[in-house]
């Protein structure tokens, strides 16, 4: 295992590698510098994206995901996606990602599959047998950026703060759509029409449990965790021929220090079958991954809240 701190490029949230040369960090968004700053192997800084604010091309949010050689970045707080094509952002000085806005705020999952149409994880889709709620018949919506599909729906149960965050990647050919879910132990498939095909259970049997309070002066019941919340899913990315996602799988009870454990890389077949999990004792922020087949990078904190940058050669 290879190590490379980035405590020296200051407000990094995480990081991410790019066809083995190309380092890609997410920051915390201060109005010096921008959500996304992109480096070459030697950390020199190549392109800076996305400052904060409300002006052209700023975020006031950034939600950051993977998908092949694109970067998803959300902001879920004011309703705008950015697809971020790495390869033209690297062969292009020029180039700008271009920023969809989208009706629905408040969605923390969402991808492109072009200019006209978003696909978007419902945040007010929930399905739990211990308390009996069965909310919503679908998870995932396909959309276009002008029209709402969930703000316009009066939901019984606010399920914000319990549902709907996770990774949504598309097959490069959009027939099969996986999401895993930051909140349960599962990876659902589905097909080019959105409808669930399957859904994969574990690594571990948990779950968290929940409970519900009225919200005053509403006819609506919000749902929230019990005591404990469970980190299921943390990361993803992909390439040409599998999805990779990331696994924590544990409970974590508010104002303890986490757990140290183990995290597992779950690699799946464009088809839906899980071809092969990794296991690592490094707790892994993200995953990113790199050019030859058993190889990973991954960003995890030290001590002191540091990120750091990790090579992983699993088949060794």
């Amino acid at each position: 295992e290879k190590e490379t701190t980035l405590s020296n490029l200051g407000g990094v949230e995480a990081a991410y590698v790019y066809e083995d040369s190309i380092i890609i960090t997410h920051n915390r968004g201060r109005q010096e510098e921008g959500f996304i700053k992109v480096f070459d192997k030697n950390f020199n800084l190549i392109k800076e994206l996305f400052r904060e604010g409300n002006g052209k091309d700023e975020l006031i949010s950034a939600l950051v995901s993977w998908n092949g050689s694109s970067l998803i970045v959300n902001d879920f707080l004011k309703g705008q996606i950015a697809n971020v094509d790495l390869d033209k952002l690297l062969s292009d000085k020029q180039y700008i990602p271009s920023i969809i806005t989208y009706q629905d705020k408040l969605v923390f999952t969402v991808c492109v599959e072009d200019d006209s149409t978003l696909v978007m994880a419902n945040p007010f889709y929930f399905h739990d047998e211990k308390t009996g709620i069965q909310q919503g018949d679908r998870r995932l919506i396909r959309t276009t950026p002008d029209k709402s599909e969930i703000a316009s729906v009066k939901y019984p149960f606010n399920t914000f703060n319990v549902s709907g965050q996770g990774f949504l990647i598309p097959s490069p050919s959009r027939d099969t759509y996986f999401y895993a879910s930051r909140s349960e132990s599962a990876v659902e498939v589905y097909n080019k029409d959105l409808s669930l095909q399957k859904t994969i259970y574990g690594p571990k049997t948990i779950a968290a449990d929940y409970r519900t309070e009225p919200v005053p002066q509403n006819d609506t019941q919000e749902v929230l965790y019990q005591n404990q919340h469970l980190e299921a899913y943390t990361s993803c990315c992909s390439d040409s021929e599998h999805a990779y996602f990331l696994y924590y799988g544990n409970l974590f009870t508010p104002g303890e220090e986490e757990a140290g454990s183990e995290t597992y890389i779950l690699q799946y077949d464009w088809d839906g079958s899980l071809s092969n999990c990794y296991v690592t004792k490094l707790m892994l922020r993200t995953i990113s991954k790199g050019r030859g087949e058993h190889v990973f990078y991954g960003s995890l904190l030290d001590d002191e809240g540091e990120v750091h940058l990790v090579k992983l050669n699993t088949g060794e």
